[in-house]
């Protein structure tokens, strides 16, 4: 791999102190390197392990940092110079401290300058974190003890070291900014990269080491990992064999390291400082010194011979000059850790002389296959050099005096050699073999002795004897495996763990030859099969890997036959020995399915049947006597099993039965006559007998088993009793362990099918010879239940506690692969506590396992209520689809439950409530074994989440009863009104935050990772319950709750979790992020997160937040940080939100501050997030969305954060310019890896339009939009694309839904659809959630297909189509904020209008092109007519008259005719919405035909022209669709049902054909027009409605009578129209209508009488339509006119004194109000002009044939109204201050200016008052001119 060219390990310094670059510490690579198996380190530490400094560092763990020199000095004062230290940070560090300090440990630790520099960074940088984890403030500790509900934080914890908690502080800075504080934080932090660098240095190793047994060469290549490993290994060890002197310079090492453990480390304090330098450095060489041998024993272990004599000499006298390290003391802190240092000098010790070499050396010696010659010997050089021999012997001769030391079980491997080389060479001498003859091994042996002076035929057994007997050296081996197993627990030293415990394998393989199998051989072998991990108890070593120790065992020859087979052959005589080893074999491996068939094939195939002959039993006799061998031969029948009633009388081999069957039936329950056999013991009387008998120990071991039973009335022969409980429970966990694989397998979806039908067959033939109603299962749960009842009785033995956890963890197994014998089972058991008389569980846990501390039954009962969600879970639907009738273990796919839903119902919800009693008790309980602790709370809190997550995680059906997982349902509303409860009950929360707190602390240890793992898997598990019960409650609605009230007490502590330990961070974020989310969804202001945490805490909990581009942050963390800030600016959280846009926290903030210190602010996380999208082209996707997200959100909630955007240098222009290079989007949906890659660039896309959006809304309201220039590309972009139709596959999606629903029975395709409880990403598994699908339906093989071609393919193939659907459902909403910001720049850019006319009419387009009724389309569809209008309207105000912009009539039109609209239910139906819309989009795209200086039709008409309109057709069309077909519907549906309509279309339509009518020629189709509007008799209905309008009034106000009114004035501007109108007589139609009668009132109505739309009416309705009747019939309609207007003569009185003095200062009785308004000047205008064209009419009538006498004059004041008129326009103030508006549009028009500043006028509305009175004013001047 190629070093990235920024540095990782020791960055300028500038880069550094400024936080751009900060530093990896060899810590934090370690943890990354041992955080996962196989591990997967983030991309800055592969780049920090290839970078030159940091290779030469591990390439040398023994010296791994240089000692300071003269140039290591003048490198430090280049780095350290002035010119590269950031002058910007002054404040935040102090350059002068970090020197000194530096100095001040290479002086101290005789350390390079440089490295001692970065140390000193290194602590300046990590102070945040280090004061969060030195321990509460006094503020806090009132919270935190609130949450967790104890005064005594020490008491929550097992974690060894766990500081923060047990003696809460005061968090001071200043107090731990001390020099020698601070000082001592820089030694240990030294000390901690020392002891690191060997951890990764032997970790790489290891990796490189075992890649190298690969043939693959294309894994390590591709893995940068193992690159690095494999140049260590090629640097360390060259191929042939490791460099030279190895042990040597270990030995040289491991002697500075116990020197520098006696002197110290020589660093005074003050009297007055309580720190102990020399404490962290005592524990640190110990350290060392174990990790070096764990270094030197990974040399020895890969390496392919024995180390040279000089090595071992080396290594002897080292342990010698120790005293063989018997005595050693160690330090009380780290005393622990003398057991493992001493079985790790043992193991080395072993491997020095490599049995194995030796012995293959010497039994080629022996044979005379080794030539003597010089490179033969130099492999085992020892063996063949004197001095070696004589050494050796003699140091572990000395080593005897010591009494038991790591040295023995060398000394035991030296015996051996020692004696088979003094055997052989023994027999040589015998043989007359001279001296010089013997061959190199025997003659150094010869020379050793003389050079001993001694004879070794005494030392030999000697050595073997104190080795073997005085230090029980196998017992020693056993312990050793424990310790290397509890101490190499972590994921990193896994592969160890297993070399140290295949050493000691090694080493007990070639002991055999030399010792028998013993008890002590047994014990050795089971500690190294097994480990230290627990059969019934796994809990954090349960692991998927393959025991390689467990298979070289069983693979091995000699191994097997002289412990496997010798203990199969001594069975049943010897029973616990032979279950003991097979359980071992099995026990925390339970994916090894491989095993789990050995040796359940070798159970079955039993050979040898070996047992205590029955007393006085005589029916065998002798045989070959003459080899004198024991040889037998059975005479008789010898019965294995008995009757009860038998015993009595004694046994009768004719008469013994097994069971209720007969002999005959089962032949193997006896040993048959003829049977050879062989006496094994004749010392015993009776004496031992092994009978040559082939039988199955499964069926033997089941009818052990039955005897025990209740009832049973079989019993072993021999013993006449049934077996004791200690046996029993041996026999039931043997059973967990054979079926514990196939259960495995079947949970994890590995060919379930074939695992079930595998463990049935082993219940199957186990259960052999059982009569039907009984076998192995119903025995197990019988004895079960028996147990419960006698503990419950109080009678129970001692023993049964092992026996009911045997039960449990089988039946939990059980429950797996036989649910439906469990179910019925546990319905009947007293077990839960299911009827309400009290379970056994709690009585056992409560007076049993609380007593003894180990809670075995427990965890077995724990794991059984795992079992059973699982079962509920995967099988719910396969139980729907069978009818079939099933035998006790039939191999079917698919098996009924046996139970009711309810009852399985009521289980688990006992189950439930019995786990919440357990979790709820916890704390105060005592544990033996604190890994159980560990594994209950863990496992409790696994399942608590999984109910909640298949309950509310999918589908959703807001009725849970009626969903896939119904039966969990009672289980999950239970668990939720248990923690979401708003009582302030603490009992189920306070165990919760104590798991929170026991992994508060960052555990430093190297050692014992498993432990670490195990707290921080209970951690993760309680952070991911608490973020799935939160979310449950965001779900559910529910805003408060006390839940939520303590973990806002006990934000300190998660504070210190995401200090603690990165692989929590993630974790914690996202915990935090929900608990702000939940928080804010009441209208009560939320607690504040910041608030409830210490200002210092605050402080540093914001730093490491800030710290986003730290090289300890992997893609997840990122991820959830961001996610975490955008909830936090987007949900009230204030000060925190201040500080992510300041810098600063709000006390900061407000603080006053000098200029001097104005730079010393944190960088705000805006600024940094600005920073990182401006170089967006290089950012990963998901990292961006985040950052887009929280950016779009501080600026959605803090519109002041747009500033920070606008003032960036570069951020907006990259943005723009990275969505303009987006490639053209790949809609083919071929390939999902492209099709995701679209979906993903959508999505960028849509977040960057959003927040261009919000830029140019900004820039808009500032007056600069200079931005505009530079968004053409990326406006093309989403003009091309941001409208698009979704490609929605419609087939795909209904064929998946038939499909699945007619497949699997009562299974929807909509019960896999996620909620909002998982979070999704684009992709295979984004809508539809595949995992649980396909845990739900894998039963059946449809779901994977005969060819991979199942309903997961499809399921996958929706997620995609809908991942494609969802980023163009965004990119269309956000694009529609972006195109109406640029719509009010269209006058800025003229090139905008084209764009954007484009944009419209593509929203138009695919709108008509979409067919999908679902809702989010429907939304989607909204939203383009939303966005089509908006544009449209924008187009209308700018006046474009361009091609593109009038094209829109079309498409408009085009649109409207594609909906397939009814036009009769148009404004009525589902789409009424969407109809109006367009309806709206047309009125506005007529505009652009209408030339702006075209002015509307008048009363006086228009000339015809023969030129008629453009779209005549389409106008006439629309005329008649949708004017007069919708204005008649409208009519009719409001009469019929009023609620249902609006005004608004009224005046919609009215609008329209106004808009109509001014088109230019339109005149020319007026023929037409009244043809269509008289087909459909419009002006009837609205007559009809005018007449109605007082009935359909809302709150008295007609408004149906002012549009109907409007309406007809529209109709009668048509000339045919309005001619035909006074043919039907309107005038008539009208002055009958009921809302007329308001103008004959006695003083008629004002612009101020309520309604005032009465007047309304009269003023814009009435009067105009008069005139353009007028206007259109001419002088023949005068008289009916006029007579029409006198019939409210108290109407036109009130109009002749409106304007006199009195009356226009006179209030109006209904409203109080008065003055002057547009309505009156406009009223008296139409009266004007009305007056004058009658009596015009009158004084010409009779040359137009009418009589004048006909004609009556308008009945009202015509001299007083024109003196009125004309006083008030010659008084304009008076006027001015006399007009009031009337109306909103009035009072609209009074803020407007006037049109002509020279009118003299203050407004828009004093102007038109004005101009209609200068008109009526001209009209009652005038004496002519209207002729009719």
């Amino acid at each position: 791999m190629t070093p990235d060219p920024k540095s990782k390990y020791l960055p300028p310094l500038d880069e550094c102190l400024s936080g751009q670059s900060p530093l990896l510490s060899w810590k934090a690579v370690y943890e990354g390197l041992s955080a996962t198996s196989p591990p997967k380190p983030s991309h800055a530490i592969i780049q920090f392990l290839v970078e030159k400094p940091s290779v030469k560092i591990y390439r040398e763990p023994l010296q791994p940092f240089p000692a300071n020199n003269q140039g290591s000095k003048q490198e430090f004062d280049a780095k350290t110079a002035v010119i590269n230290i950031p002058q910007s940070g002054a404040g935040r560090f102090d350059i002068n401290q970090i020197k000194e300090d530096a100095l001040w440990l290479s002086a101290k630790a005789k350390l390079d300058e440089v490295i001692s520099l970065r140390i000193a960074i290194l602590e300046w940088q990590n102070r945040s974190k280090v004061r969060l984890l030195s321990g509460f403030t006094e503020e806090e500790v009132i919270s935190v003890q609130d949450a967790a509900g104890t005064l005594n934080f020490g008491a929550c914890t097992f974690l060894p070291g766990s500081s923060i908690i047990t003696a809460p502080v005061q968090m001071n800075p200043d107090s731990s900014s001390s020099q020698t504080q601070r000082r001592f934080r820089i030694w240990t932090l030294y000390l901690s990269e020392r002891v690191h660098v060997i951890r990764v240095s032997e970790i790489l190793f290891r990796i490189g080491f075992s890649s190298t047994r690969t043939e693959n060469e294309s894994i390590w290549k591709e893995n940068p990992l193992i690159l690095i490993g494999r140049k260590l290994v090629d640097f360390i060890r060259p191929k042939s064999n490791i460099v030279n002197h190895t042990v040597s310079r270990y030995v040289q090492a491991l002697r500075g390291c116990f020197e520098n453990y006696e002197k110290g480390c020589g660093i005074d304090t003050g009297p007055d400082e309580n720190i102990d330098f020399e404490s962290i450095w005592r524990q640190t060489q110990i350290l060392i010194v174990i990790h070096l041998l764990q270094s030197l024993y990974v040399l020895l272990r890969y390496k392919d011979d024995v180390s040279t004599s000089e090595d071992i000499e080396s290594w002897f006298n080292f342990t010698a000059d120790y005293s063989f390290f018997a005595e050693l003391t160690l330090i009380p802190s780290i005393q622990h850790l003398l057991a493992l240092l001493q079985s790790l000098l043992a193991v080395v010790s072993l491997d020095l002389m490599n049995m194995r070499v030796c012995q293959s050396y010497l039994n080629a010696a022996f044979a005379g296959e080794v030539k003597t010659t010089s490179q033969s010997q130099e492999s085992v050089e020892f063996l063949t050099h004197q001095p070696s021999i004589t050494k050796l012997t003699n140091v572990l001769l000395k080593a005897m005096d010591a009494g038991p030391n790591p040295m023995v079980p060398s000394i035991l491997a030296w015996s051996f050699l020692l004696g088979e080389i003094r055997g052989y060479a023994q027999s040589l001498i015998d043989d007359g073999r001279s001296k010089q003859s013997l061959n190199p091994v025997a003659k150094a042996f010869i020379d050793a002795e003389e050079a001993m002076g001694t004879d070794t035929a005494d030392i030999v057994p000697r050595l073997a004897r104190f080795a073997a007997d005085q230090c029980q050296g196998y017992s020693m081996i056993a312990e050793m495996s424990t310790i290397f197993s509890t101490a190499f627990s972590g994921y990193a030293d896994k592969d160890l763990e297993n070399h140290l415990r295949l050493s000691l394998l090694d080493f007990l393989c070639r002991s055999l030859d030399y010792v028998q199998y013993s008890g002590d051989i047994v014990l050795a072998a089971l500690a190294i099969i097994s480990g230290a991990r627990s059969p019934v108890t796994p809990g954090h070593h349960r692991s998927i890997l393959i025991d390689d120790v467990a298979h070289k065992f069983y693979e091995d020859d000699v191994l097997r036959r002289r412990i496997f087979d010798e203990a199969m052959s001594r069975f049943p005589h010897e029973t616990l020995p032979f279950l003991k080893i097979c359980r071992a074999f099995l026990v925390g491996n339970e994916s090894d399915e491989y095993m789990a068939r050995c040796i359940t094939q070798s159970l079955e195939d039993m050979h040898q049947y070996t047992q205590t002959l029955p007393v006085k039993f005589g029916g065998f006799e002798t045989m070959r006597d003459d080899e004198n061998a024991g040889f037998v031969r059975s005479t008789g029948p010898l019965p294995l099993f008995s009757r009860r009633w038998q015993s009595k009388n004694g046994p009768h081999p004719s008469k013994a039965l097994v069971l209720a069957n007969s002999l005959e039936e089962d032949d193997w329950c006896f040993i048959p006559p003829q049977t050879d056999g062989i006496i094994a013991d004749d010392s015993s009387t009776p004496p031992v007998v092994s009978w040559a008998s082939k039988y199955s120990a499964l069926r033997y071991l089941a009818r052990l088993l039955f005897t025990l039973v209740t009832g049973s009335e079989t019993v072993e022969y021999l013993t006449n009793s049934p077996i004791s409980i200690e046996l029993a429970a041996e026999i039931v966990a043997l059973f967990a362990s054979l079926l514990s694989p196939a259960a495995y397998r079947i949970r994890a979806g590995i060919n379930p099918t074939e695992s079930r039908s595998a463990a049935q067959g082993i219940l199957n033939n186990a259960s052999l010879g059982f009569e039907r109603e009984r076998d192995v299962v119903s025995i197990i749960l019988d004895i079960f239940e028996q147990e419960l009842q006698r503990q419950r009785n109080q009678v129970a033995e001692e023993s049964s506690l092992e026996l009911l956890a045997s039960c449990s963890h089988c039946i939990s197994i059980l429950a797996t692969i036989v649910p439906h014998r469990i179910w019925p089972f546990l319905s009947r058991s007293e077990l839960l506590d299911i009827d309400g008389s009290g379970g056994t569980l709690a009585i056992v846990v409560g007076s049993s396992e609380i007593v003894v501390g180990r809670y075995d039954f427990l965890i077995g009962c724990i794991h059984m209520f795992e079992a059973l969600i699982f079962d509920v879970v995967t099988y719910g639907v396969s139980r729907k689809s069978t009818s079939k009738a099933l035998t006790r273990f039939e191999s079917v796919l698919v098996s009924s439950s046996g139970s009711s839903e309810k009852s399985m119902g009521r289980i688990l919800v006992s189950f439930t409530k019995t786990m919440i009693g357990v979790f709820e008790g916890l704390p105060n309980w005592r544990f033996s074994i604190e890994e159980q602790k560990l594994t209950i709370n863990t496992s409790i809190m696994t399942a608590f989440t999984e109910i909640l997550e298949y309950v509310y995680g999918f589908d959703d059906n807001k009725n849970i009863h009626q969903k896939l997982t119904a039966i969990l349902a009672p289980s999950a509303e239970y668990l939720v009104a248990i923690f979401l409860s708003p009582s302030t009950n603490n009992l189920p929360i306070n165990p919760i935050i104590e798991t929170l707190m026991a992994t508060a602390d960052e555990p430093t240890s190297t050692l014992f990772q498993g432990l670490v793992q195990a707290y921080v898997d209970q951690t993760h598990t309680s952070l991911s319950f608490l973020t799935t019960i939160l979310r449950v409650s965001i779900l559910l609605g529910q805003q408060r709750s006390h839940l939520q009230k303590q973990l806002f007490n006990a934000s300190p502590v998660l504070a210190r979790i995401f200090a603690g330990r990165v692989s929590l961070r993630a974790p914690t974020c996202v915990l935090l992020e929900t608990l702000v989310r939940n928080a804010a969804l009441g209208a009560d202001e939320p607690p504040s997160l910041l608030g409830h945490m210490g200002p210092e805490t605050a402080k540093c909990f914001l730093s490491l937040l800030s710290g986003l581009t730290g090289p300890e942050y992997d893609k997840a963390t990122e991820l959830s940080v961001w996610n975490l800030l955008s909830a936090v600016v987007g949900n009230r959280q204030q000060w925190f939100a201040i500080y992510l846009l300041t810098g600063q926290t709000a006390r900061e903030s407000l603080r006053k501050k000098d200029p001097s210190s104005a730079a010393s602010g944190a960088k705000p996380v805006l600024k940094l997030a600005l920073d990182e999208l401006s170089e967006i082209a290089s950012l990963d996707t998901d990292r961006t969305l985040a950052i887009l997200d929280f950016v779009i959100t501080a600026q959605n909630h803090w519109p002041w954060a747009t500033n920070d955007l606008s003032s960036h240098p570069h951020v907006l222009k990259r943005l723009a310019d990275f969505v303009a290079s987006l490639p053209a989007p790949d809609w083919k949906e071929v390939d999902f890896s492209r099709t995701i890659t679209t979906c993903r660039q959508l999505k960028v896309a849509s977040c960057i339009s959003e927040i261009l959006a919000m830029y140019l809304h900004s820039a808009r309201r500032g007056g600069d939009v200079s931005m505009l220039k530079d968004l053409g590309s990326t406006v093309a972009y989403f003009k091309n694309n941001g409208v698009r139709v979704p490609d929605y596959n419609s087939s795909l999606h209904t064929q998946l839904k038939s499909n699945v629903e007619k497949k699997f029975n009562g299974c929807k395709i909509s019960s896999f659809k996620r909620t909002l409880i998982t979070r999704s990403k684009f992709g295979a598994n984004f809508f539809y959630d595949l995992t649980f699908a396909s845990t739900v339906l894998r039963f059946d093989q449809a779901w994977v297909g005969k060819k991979q071609d199942g309903f997961v393919n499809e399921f996958a193939r929706a997620n995609v189509n809908l991942s494609l659907v969802d980023a163009q459902v965004s990119l269309v909403n956000s694009w529609k904020l972006l195109a109406t910001e640029l719509s009010y720049l269209m006058k800025e850019d003229q090139r905008l209008s084209r764009v954007l006319a484009h944009v419209a009419g593509d929203c138009l387009r695919a709108n008509s092109l979409s067919r999908v009724p679902q809702p989010v389309f429907q939304r989607l569809i909204k939203t383009r007519i939303d966005l089509a209008f908006t544009i449209t309207q924008r187009l209308v105000d700018t006046k474009s008259s361009d091609p593109e912009v009038k094209a829109l009539f079309d498409v408009t039109w085009e649109a409207i005719r594609e909906s397939g609209v009814d036009f009769e239910t148009a404004f009525t139906g589902e789409d009424a919405h969407y109809y109006r819309s367009l309806i709206r989009i047309l009125f506005l795209s007529l505009h652009p035909h209408i030339p702006s200086q075209t002015a509307a039709p008048t009363s006086q008409g228009l000339k015809s022209r023969d030129r008629r309109p453009e779209r005549a057709s389409e106008i006439m069309e629309i005329l008649s669709k949708v004017i007069a077909q919708g204005f008649r519907a409208l009519s009719n549906q409001l009469h019929d049902n009023p609620q249902s309509c609006s005004a608004d279309d009224f005046v919609l339509l009215t609008a329209l054909f106004q808009t109509i009518l001014r088109i230019p020629h339109i005149n020319t189709l007026h023929s037409q027009i009244s043809l269509q509007l008289a087909n459909y008799n419009v002006s009837r209905y609205a007559a009809s409605l005018f007449s109605w309008s007082h009935e359909l009034a809302i709150d008295r106000d007609p408004i149906y009578g002012e549009l109907s009114i409007l309406f007809l004035l529209e109709l009668s501007s048509v000339r045919p129209v309005a001619e035909s109108l006074a043919v039907e007589g309107i005038l008539s139609q009208l002055s009958s209508a009921t809302i007329i009668n308001y103008f004959r009132r006695p003083k008629g109505m004002g612009p101020f009488d309520e309604p005032t739309r009465v007047y309304s009416i009269w003023t814009r309705g009435l009067l105009p339509l008069c005139l353009n009747l007028l206007d259109a019939v001419g002088a023949t309609i005068a008289a009916e006119i006029a007579a029409f207007l006198n019939q409210f003569p108290s109407q036109l009185a009130r109009a002749a004194t409106a304007f006199s003095k009195p009356h226009a200062m006179q209030p109006s009785s209904d409203t109080g109000r008065t003055g002057i308004t547009l309505g009156l000047a406009s009223e008296v205008h139409s009266l004007s002009l009305l007056s004058v064209v009658i009596d015009q009419v009158r004084e010409g009538g009779a040359g137009a044939g009418i009589i004048t006498t006909d004609i009556p004059s308008l009945d009202w004041d015509k001299a007083a109204i024109k003196e009125d008129v004309d006083g008030w326009l010659q008084g304009r103030k008076g006027l001015r201050e006399r007009i009031v508006p009337s109306s909103e549009r009035e009072v609209e028009m009074a803020k407007m200016k006037p049109r002509d500043m020279k009118s003299g006028a203050d407004s828009r509305l004093e102007e038109r008052v004005i101009g209609e009175l200068v008109a009526a004013l001209e009209c009652l001047n005038s004496n002519g001119g209207f002729a009719p």
